[in-house]
């Protein structure tokens, strides 16, 4: 098993919750900056047991995109957003769950490292070069002083 960052253990999530959850209690979402990770179970969060990984300017709104009825609505062009529907779709939303972090940093840097550390099934970074995609660049000089 893969050992836990300390940067990683500092991290303050949100409670589980199921996407189900989420839809009757979207006020419960923060309107902070951050990190958020899909699962497929409500267990930790452990690496490559993570769907998606996303950064937000304002946590409620980035996550309300993905809690919307995707059956009658337009398709979507985000990669992410359309992986967590499809999974909804086999799995439904009561299987599908999801948790966040505030973060008052560079969310991208945060969701950089989360995915290095996570490795979620579904991300873009590793299909392109990103600024914050960068193996010798840690988050826990950001988060340890």
């Amino acid at each position: 098993m893969a050992t836990i960052p300390k940067w990683f253990e500092q991290l303050q999530w949100s409670e589980v919750w199921s996407i189900a959850g989420l839809n009757q209690n979207r006020k419960e979402i923060p309107s902070f900056s951050g990190c958020y990770v899909f699962t497929e179970d409500a267990g930790g969060l452990r690496p490559d047991c993570v769907l998606y990984v996303g950064k937000a300017a304002n946590l409620r709104e980035r996550l309300g995109g993905y809690l919307v009825d995707f059956k009658n609505s337009a398709t979507t062009s985000h990669k992410g957003r359309a992986f967590i529907f499809e999974h909804r779709s086999k799995v439904g939303d009561h299987k599908t769950f999801a948790r966040w972090v505030e973060y008052g940093g560079l969310p991208g840097v945060l969701e950089a490292n989360l995915c290095e550390f996570l490795w979620p099934h579904c991300t873009d970074r590793w299909e392109t070069t990103h600024e914050l995609w960068n193996r010798n660049y840690r988050i826990s000089s950001q988060l340890i002083k």
